[in-house]
């Protein structure tokens, strides 16, 4: 019998860069959607907030490792780990992890404990692989690996961790102008939508708005500008970024003297 081997990964900073511009995008969409009973889906790509390499990397580790199961462990939140962010990385990597997805939940005062997750994944192989209780030890030690930014990211097993360097793009997105496309002007310059939606937000357009800086055209697009310039040279320093590439050629096994090595 061939043990199945288990790769944890965190979500931010490792897999996916800076989520709050679609963060207000996805909240923008699904307020306006319950607020107007509107029935158009909203379908965005959001593949460029994924780590270059990283569907490469699983592609190597699932035909190295054999079998492999692929788990997440972030310290977002329940909700938005399983109905925001990590829907969004399975459609844009075509990539399907094994649930459960780990959160904030598993983790103790937000401390991540592999121990812990791994308590509800060895069950998983004992079904699907019809692993034997004998081998709940050695799995964990030897063919369990966890990616994460942070170093000593968890409070057991820290020797099954790779640290990888921060990865922190951030795409820009204008939740304005998604939303005046779905649901046209009619909608998005209601007041109350100003109000309950971009109260506050210099990223917004309204020419009938009793604020004088909504209603100001050139405001909105100084405002929109500086937000893109600001994206642009904070992505610079991500554009090489080569981690999960360099990471197939470095992992040839998953023994505790490599997993070391690459820290």
């Amino acid at each position: 019998m061939k043990l199945p081997y288990v790769f944890i990964f965190d979500i931010d900073q490792c897999i996916v860069g800076d989520v709050k511009y679609i963060i207000e995008d996805q909240f923008s969409y699904k307020l306006l959607k319950e607020l107007y009973n509107n029935s158009v889906n909203y379908n965005p790509d959001y593949s460029n907030i994924i780590r270059p390499g990283f569907v490469e990397f699983v592609k190597y580790i699932k035909n190295k490792f054999k079998p492999c199961e692929l788990f997440l462990y972030t310290n977002s939140s329940h909700n938005w780990a399983n109905t925001g962010i990590i829907p969004i990385i399975e459609k844009s990597t075509k990539i399907k992890f094994t649930k459960p997805y780990f959160t904030r939940e598993t983790s103790i005062l937000f401390n991540k404990s592999l121990d812990e997750a791994y308590e509800k994944i060895f069950p998983i192989l004992q079904k699907k692989y019809n692993v034997s209780i004998k081998h709940k030890d050695y799995i964990i030690n030897n063919n369990l690996v966890f990616i994460d930014n942070i170093k000593n990211n968890t409070t057991t097993h820290s020797n099954r961790q790779i640290t990888c360097p921060e990865y922190d793009i951030l795409p820009y997105i204008c939740p304005y102008e998604n939303m005046l496309e779905i649901f046209g002007k009619e909608i998005l310059w209601k007041k109350e939508v100003e109000k309950n939606i971009f109260n506050g937000s210099k990223e917004y357009y309204n020419p009938n708005s009793d604020n004088i800086y909504s209603k100001d055209i050139m405001i909105y697009n100084l405002y929109k500008t500086i937000k893109i310039r600001n994206s642009e040279i904070n992505n610079e320093k991500y554009k090489n970024d080569d981690f999960f590439i360099n990471l197939c050629n470095k992992l040839p096994d998953l023994t505790d003297k490599t997993i070391a090595k690459l820290q």
